[in-house]
């Protein structure tokens, strides 16, 4: 799939990518994984980066990732 928007933000687990979210204004943040495919909308950021994390479960969930997200609407 092609994403036509900017991200609003992107998770990192160190230098690998695990996906993207998108903002899409009142339907809430759309979360990508790092193959394009859609993980679903979430009503914050940090919902939508905790699934991008947890599609992995190999990799842990940094609370650091977490945090980032909430920096970014507060």
């Amino acid at each position: 799939m092609t994403v036509l928007v900017e991200p609003f933000s992107s998770v990192y687990d160190d230098r690998s990518r695990l996906g993207v979210i998108l903002a899409r204004g009142r339907s809430g943040f759309e979360a990508y994984a790092a193959d394009d495919h859609s993980l679903g909308l979430f009503p914050s950021p940090r919902k939508a980066a905790a699934v991008i994390t947890t599609t992995r479960p190999w990799v842990a969930v940094p609370s650091t990732l977490l945090a980032r997200a909430d920096e970014v609407i507060e």
